[in-house]
């Protein structure tokens, strides 16, 4: 069987708009050592096994950077956004909005919770970094957004809402990087949505609108074989 690279640089990206649906409180499990300046959760379960660039992983770290480590063991809070250099140890990463942010609003509104819904084999993962900062500097709730891991298609998706607070001296990373070497895809732009796999950027200023959705999807699988005397060329 043949297949293309599953290097976060080769996942296919899209643009699109629903609904923002907060995590239910009662049933989410709150991470409140996640509610600060440069926060980081314990070794979380996903509840199911999600494949990222072909290898399983059971286990998510939720930082208040805006980020999620699929490394159990990472350590960093990582306030330096690029995915085309972030630290061996805290790799592979998944950013909604990967910024110097905070968890502290003004009148104890922020939470960062996460939850599990639906049934094998196609449950859910939520983390939702809910009236968040951006960046520490601000006092009101500026952003909410999530990350949504799927059992069995492997997508990710980033949703968010946008809060009252204006962003203040953002400069945001937002994709996914690899577990090794440097791959990464990032989006250049919030008002142009569009990707990048060889340009890194670092300096996202501007809010999502509520209720835009970014998705990654896997590389498509195939299942033929090359083409004779066009090595480029693959059947399906």
């Amino acid at each position: 069987m043949y297949g293309y690279s599953q290097s976060a640089s080769n996942y296919v990206f899209s643009a699109s708009t629903g609904t923002f649906t907060q995590v239910t409180d009662a049933s989410a499990t709150r991470l409140s050592a996640v509610e600060a300046d440069g926060g980081l959760s314990a070794a979380q379960n996903i509840g199911f096994t999600f494949t990222y660039e072909g290898v399983n992983y059971t286990q998510f770290r939720m930082s208040s950077n805006g980020f999620i480590s699929l490394n159990p063991t990472g350590t960093s809070t990582l306030t330096t956004n690029d995915l085309s250099t972030a630290n061996a140890s805290s790799r592979p990463i998944i950013a909604p909005l990967w910024d110097d942010l905070d968890g502290r609003a003004t009148g104890g509104v922020s939470r960062a919770l996460y939850e599990v819904t639906g049934t094998a084999p196609n449950r859910v993962l939520t983390v939702e970094w809910r009236n968040w900062e951006w960046n520490y500097t601000s006092s009101t709730p500026v952003i909410s957004f999530q990350v949504k891991l799927y059992e069995t298609t492997n997508i990710i998706e980033f949703h968010y809402r946008s809060e009252t607070g204006s962003v203040s001296s953002g400069s945001a990373t937002i994709g996914i990087g690899s577990a090794t070497g440097t791959a990464y895809l990032n989006l250049t732009s919030v008002t142009t949505p569009a990707v990048s796999s060889t340009t890194s950027t670092t300096n996202i200023n501007t809010k999502p609108s509520t209720g835009t959705i970014y998705t990654f999807s896997p590389p498509p699988i195939c299942t033929g074989a090359p083409v004779a005397g066009n090595p480029q060329q693959l059947l399906y």
